[in-house]
């Protein structure tokens, strides 16, 4: 092994270590804070319709924030100063929240608008964070890296949020629930500072040398309908309408409408995570072997019954076991879904391409959370729940038939899904 090959593998282990350690700190936030801005809305009395759009209608403004991704990181000359800077904003993001909460008050326009800074900085960064990556780590290390990295972030999250759960039945006992969601949301902030930390201890990189065009929407309509990522593409928006008639109002039909207290609310939510920690290198390795299109297929079917499962909410045995399936399945469907976007989308184009994919991903969040909200205002409420946990059901897997294709593209893409390098993602509905 050369000196040459010697450096670049220590600085290789330093930026993994790194990114590992960042991957780690964010997920705390998420399973601190952002899982519980629904519950808070709740808590704070905004209402069910309110709790369920909070984490979807922001998303739009912030998909129209995160368009200044590809000039921001010109701006800054730099990928990790631009992901630095959204980071840290994205982070600070959680004070409004916990002022809010301090003082029982919070109107449903500040609470949407400081959710979509959170998520527009967070969104901002994305972009420039996988050009970054994909440049700070070998390409025969992708797939093994960003398995243990995913494992590590699902058990953060999952720790975090258990953590969490604790601490707010631990306020709600003495009487001081909101308390306890400030507390939550201070921390949060707490675990974005110290990601930040571990990003900017990172290596830096050239920016691309197309990096800072401003996104063309042409590009990204051409490309939607090119052969090989047509059906792909145009199920992830599909696929997230769907999703959110339904995923939306999760916690509002557990918390409010089955009356789940928050402990079994938290381990619900916590055995999703629990089956993704456990089950991640078993996908890796089995999305290795059967191809990251096929695997998504598999896994779009799991995911589509789920909404019709929350009907059983009386039985909290039966949607535990239910909800580790639910963690498989959605395990599947990220890992595989983030690899076919790296496999797909070409290095130089993917800054522009993911940020006005990002913007049309939103929207069809919106779209879906819209129509799940309208659903809940509008039918009575005996049935309302029922009907668009139905549709939500129908809708995924209308959404999964998109990915079925003649043999013949079968055969043309076969072999880039079995050997493209690969990433994971982190979301679950």
């Amino acid at each position: 092994m050369t000196s040459k090959t010697t450096n670049i593998s220590t600085s290789s282990k330093k930026n993994m270590v790194l990114s590992c350690a960042d991957g780690s700190a964010y997920s705390m936030m998420v399973g601190c804070g952002e899982t519980y801005i629904a519950a808070f809305a709740l808590a704070v009395g905004l209402g069910q319709v309110t709790a369920g759009l909070v984490g979807t209608v922001p998303l739009l403004i912030g998909g129209l924030l995160q368009l200044m991704g590809p000039r921001g990181a010109v701006w800054c000359g730099s990928y990790r100063r631009w992901v630095v800077g959204c980071a840290l904003l994205q982070g600070l993001a959680f004070l409004p929240l916990a002022y809010g909460a301090w003082h029982a008050n919070i109107s449903v326009y500040t609470l949407f608008a400081t959710c979509a800074v959170y998520w527009g900085f967070g969104m901002a960064a994305g972009p420039a964070w996988n050009s970054w990556i994909d440049r700070l780590i070998p390409k025969d290390a992708l797939r093994p890296f960003f398995t243990v990295r995913a494992r590590l972030t699902q058990l953060a999250a999952f720790l975090a949020f258990l953590g969490a759960g604790y601490v707010l039945v631990a306020f709600q006992t003495k009487g001081e629930t909101l308390t306890g969601f400030a507390t939550l949301f201070v921390t949060a902030t707490g675990w974005r500072l110290l990601s930040c930390l571990c990003l900017g201890l990172q290596s830096d990189t050239p920016l691309r040398t197309n990096a800072g065009p401003k996104p063309n929407f042409i590009i990204i309509a051409r490309r939607l309908y090119t052969a090989q990522s047509s059906r792909f593409l145009v199920f992830l928006l599909a696929s997230q309408v769907g999703v959110h008639i339904g995923g939306a109002f999760f916690a509002s039909y557990m918390l409010a409408e089955a009356g789940f207290p928050y402990y079994q609310y938290v381990a619900l939510v916590g055995m999703c995570y629990l089956a993704k920690i456990v089950t991640l290198p078993i996908l890796s390795t089995q999305i290795h072997r059967f191809g990251s299109y096929r695997s998504l297929v598999v896994a779009a079917l799991g995911i589509s019954p789920l909404p019709l499962t929350w009907l059983l909410a009386p039985q909290f045995p039966v949607l535990l076991v239910i909800q580790f399936f639910a963690g498989v399945a959605w395990a599947a469907f990220e890992l595989a879904s983030t690899l076919l976007i790296f496999e797909r989308i070409a290095g130089e184009e993917r800054l522009s391409m993911l940020t006005v994919f990002n913007l049309l991903n939103a929207a069809a969040v919106v779209t879906g959370s819209l129509i799940g909200g309208a659903g809940i205002k509008l039918l009575p409420t005996a049935y309302a729940y029922p009907i668009i946990f139905a549709v939500s059901t129908v809708a995924r897997f209308a959404a999964g038939a998109l990915l079925w294709r003649p043999r013949r593209m079968h055969l043309a893409v076969q072999s880039t899904d079995a050997t493209a390098a690969e990433k994971p993602a982190a979301r679950a509905a």
